[in-house]
């Protein structure tokens, strides 16, 4: 049954179905929005995001808080109705104030975990813009992104604990179309914030070493430069899969060059379970809500998240210039080059 929603009364229909049918009819076909703000002095860590699968007619969202090394995470999820642009999940929203400069988030206070917040999310440049290679094509993903660095500010509580967040940073990161979600053997995203400049990557490898997916720029307040060559080395804790230590050799498409040398902290959080991940199926129902913790500073409990995406606050230095940078990554045992470390 064919159902209209306030949108299909503006001009912007692109395939002959209203505006609640998109083009592809694949369970995997979303659209998604994923926010870090980074306490780097306080030592705290948020994340937060929703996701919109307009076929499967679910919404989910999700807030996870990491302070003193516990990990505290709020899921929540909804049925779509009529309307994919009301990104309301229960006490959780975001609001789009001004598109690609600021957002609204909120989350209200809950029974499910000890977080809320009332934050204003300001971009630092233009968002960067990428579209699927033909070697992640062949994987069956089809997909724009584009990441921006932000600035944030208001209220943030965690625990009990409140603070006054200020000019905190962190990146925040839109995504749509189909992303089927099979394995990938290596998988870094990065998001770099230094005064006057800031450095994104987005790179993917198979088990062989092989790129699946290479993109990044150099990114300023007036212009993104891309980049056209991306070099990496991990350096994991003896035995584990918490990365200690990276350095990335970057190269623009007008020739600079550029050395990141990243030190990881403890703060960071794990995106295990769904919403945020894996089985998204079983949340397709009118309303749902859950909350637990879990203890990151403890190695067991690290070691059974570890087949899953994390991401941490780190330190990051270019030259002589020092900033702090978000990186979320994976690695997988059989990877050729990392998985022995793994």
């Amino acid at each position: 049954m064919l159902t209209l929603s306030t949108w299909d009364d503006y001009f912007v229909h692109q395939t002959e179905e209203p505006i609640e049918r998109v083009a592809g009819k694949e369970q995997h076909r979303l659209d998604s929005c994923y926010v870090a703000v980074m306490g780097v002095k306080e030592d705290v860590f948020l994340a937060t995001g929703l996701r919109s699968y307009p076929n499967t007619r679910n919404m989910p969202a999700y807030a996870l808080a990491w302070k003193d090394g516990i990990q505290y995470n709020f899921r929540a999820t909804r049925e779509i109705r009529n309307d994919r642009a009301d990104t309301v999940v229960g006490p959780l929203s975001i609001t789009i104030v001004q598109p690609h400069k600021q957002w609204k988030l909120k989350l209200e206070e809950n029974e499910h975990a000890p977080i809320s917040y009332d934050l204003e999310l300001e971009a630092v440049t233009v968002p960067y813009l990428i579209k699927t290679t033909a070697s992640a094509t062949r994987f069956g993903d089809n997909f724009c992104h584009l990441a921006q660095p932000c600035r944030y500010n208001g209220r943030l509580v965690i625990a009990g604990q409140e603070y006054q967040v200020k000019d905190w940073i962190g990146p925040r990161d839109r995504f749509w179309g189909v992303l089927v979600g099979q394995e990938v053997s290596l998988h870094l995203w990065m998001m770099a914030q230094f005064e006057g400049f800031n450095v994104f990557v987005f790179h993917e490898e198979q088990a062989d070493g092989s790129i699946r997916f290479s993109e990044g720029a150099i990114m300023t307040e007036k212009q993104n430069v891309p980049l056209a060559h991306i070099e990496h080395n991990l350096v994991f804790e003896s035995g584990t899969r918490r990365l200690s230590s990276a350095q990335f050799g970057l190269t623009a498409t007008d020739g600079s060059q550029l050395v990141l040398q990243v030190t990881t902290s403890e703060v960071g959080v794990s995106f295990a379970g769904a919403p945020c991940g894996g089985d998204f199926s079983r949340y397709i129902e009118p309303l749902h809500f859950e909350g637990d913790r879990w203890n990151l500073g403890d190695r067991a409990t690290f070691a059974s998240l570890a087949d899953h995406l994390s991401s941490w606050t780190s330190e990051v230095k270019c030259g002589d210039q020092g900033g702090y940078c978000f990186l979320e990554y994976a690695v997988g045992q059989t990877h050729s080059r990392y998985g022995s470390a793994a």
